[in-house]
């Protein structure tokens, strides 16, 4: 474990785990803008010391709800929006929701269309067998690398697939799936009325 603190606390050390934040320099000056205006007004205090709703804080909801409509020209509305404390908890609600146990005795399985895939997951089911995977393809790439892509022609998305979901990067390996691929997958899931998480 020593190795692992020790890398922690190299300075330069460039962190590509997928829980770790770049640490991009125009974005931290305005994050430092942004705190010390935060605590002159006392709205840094308000924002760390008070309870938000529910469902988020309706300033944040309102914006995220504007961004999402001008951005990208979705129909969206604050009441569309959930926000979580983090993505662990976000896909453990999305997977319960759309897998396991349904009202009418079947099962439902979340699908992983290529393996290995993020092992944070694992736990993330109220039952057991929630998920299932499929086998990819290997690409061989010069000097001992790989890439691994979706097997579509073996991939199977049945009645018994509750939702499709797919890390995008890999933990732990790096691999990102293609555009291509993840335009096919989320064909594939409309084609069945199944949600697929990126």
């Amino acid at each position: 474990m020593e190795d692992l603190n020790d890398g922690l606390r190299t300075p330069g050390a460039i962190m590509l785990g997928g829980g770790n934040p770049a640490h991009i320099p125009a974005m931290q000056d305005y994050f430092q803008t942004l705190l010390t205006e935060m605590v002159e007004s006392g709205k840094a205090a308000d924002a760390l010391c008070n309870y938000d709703g529910p469902q988020g804080k309706t300033a944040l909801l309102n914006a995220l709800a504007v961004l999402l409509r001008e951005t990208l020209g979705w129909d969206i509305e604050p009441q569309n929006i959930a926000l979580t404390n983090g993505s662990q908890s976000a896909f453990f609600y999305l997977f319960n929701l759309f897998a396991g146990r349904r009202a009418d005795g079947s099962t439902k399985k979340v699908l992983f269309p290529l393996a290995p895939e993020y092992i944070g997951y694992a736990d993330s089911g109220l039952e057991d067998d929630l998920f299932v995977s499929a086998r990819p393809n290997i690409e061989l790439l010069p000097e001992g690398q790989f890439k691994y892509h979706v097997d579509f022609e073996h991939l199977h998305i049945g009645e018994e697939t509750g939702m499709i979901c797919v890390s995008r990067p890999t933990n732990p390996t790096g691999n990102v799936i293609t555009d291509e691929e993840l335009m096919k997958l989320d064909r594939l899931a409309n084609q069945q009325q199944h949600p697929t998480g990126d």
